[in-house]
């Protein structure tokens, strides 16, 4: 595996559905020329490929940016645009990170930027994949929930039918099922005191009730990344670095479930110690510090988040690697 220079000891951190907002980015895009300009030449991209704007749906004036942003064509390409380029933006100031994670969608940015696949291939991907599971029925959707993930075993007629899509944290897990199914758990967790949050995505991602758009997605994914990898990939899939890519690594991306807290885990193993969020609404740097250890030196940083600020956070993080 080949190195990239290290300039400070960084590592970058991506997140997937879920994540996403409307004005995600708008602030950086008015006062980051770089970020701007990046952003831009990608969405000129979508365009061609979508016969709109990108931009022009996230930062749509008549839309709040605490409403559900829960169309998965415009949703996964904003996520990949804005992550990317914001990435992109970092790198160009001399930020350049000796190591890479993403959850789930963050993931396939994360290979991206480790020069597995060109970025303008990533779009596309990102775009075909999208609109191959908008021709696949609806058939669930992600919960959030704020509690021991054996919670799915100790009250198993509960949770009959649900999959546990990701473990982020002791405390912290993602479920898969059905929408009426995901309402009836939170319906009875919530007045237990147990924080449910239904996500913006319509699909069951990361469980075997996505298995039946295997045979279409996995012939679109399947053989589309290349090794070697520019800088190491510490994979959600497998809660590890990545030293080789399997064939089917992207469709393992959609389907397997997201080893969040194993991926912290082995982060923390790594000489990195300063961890920045690029994700619109600083969800990774959230999950991040309930997996620090005890007495732990890592420093996390976040640029974006639902409450804005993000030339504030962008400008933090110059200031604080003095680039």
């Amino acid at each position: 595996m080949s190195t990239a220079v290290i300039a400070h000891p960084v590592i970058f951190m991506f997140a997937g559905q879920g994540s996403q907002s409307y004005h995600m980015g708008r602030e950086l895009f008015a006062h980051v020329p770089e970020f701007r300009c990046r952003l831009l030449e990608l969405d000129q991209l979508a365009q061609r490929a979508l016969g709109f704007s990108i931009l022009d749906i996230v930062f749509d004036k008549e839309r709040s940016r605490y409403e559900p942003f829960n169309n998965l064509l415009h949703s996964n390409a904003a996520l990949y645009i804005v992550q990317v380029c914001l990435a992109q933006t970092l790198i160009s100031l001399g930020v350049r990170p000796g190591a890479l994670m993403g959850a789930s969608m963050g993931e396939i940015i994360a290979m991206t930027l480790a020069e597995s696949i060109r970025v303008e291939d990533g779009l596309l991907l990102v775009i075909a994949m999208s609109k191959q599971l908008e021709h696949t029925p609806a058939t669930g959707g992600l919960l959030a929930i704020i509690a021991p993930p054996d919670i799915v075993q100790r009250r198993r007629a509960l949770f009959d039918g649900a999959e546990i899509a990701g473990v982020l944290s002791k405390e912290h897990f993602i479920l898969a099922g059905s929408a009426i199914q995901l309402k009836h758990i939170s319906s009875v967790l919530e007045p237990e005191g147990i924080a449910c949050l239904l996500l913006p995505v319509g699909y069951p991602f990361h469980s075997s009730l996505l298995e039946h758009s295997q045979a279409k997605l996995g012939s679109l994914l399947n053989g589309r990344l290349r090794g070697p990898l520019a800088l190491p990939v510490i994979s959600c899939v497998s809660g590890q670095c990545i030293d080789e890519i399997a064939h089917d690594h992207l469709w393992q991306i959609v389907r397997q479930p997201m080893r969040v807290s194993a991926a912290f885990a082995h982060m923390n193993t790594r000489p990195e110690k300063i961890w920045i969020d690029l994700s619109p609404s600083g969800t990774m740097a959230t999950v991040a510090k309930y997996n620090l250890p005890p007495a732990s030196t890592t420093e996390i940083y976040s640029i974006m988040s639902l409450m804005g600020n993000e030339v504030e956070g962008f400008d933090s993080i110059r200031k604080h690697l003095k680039v």
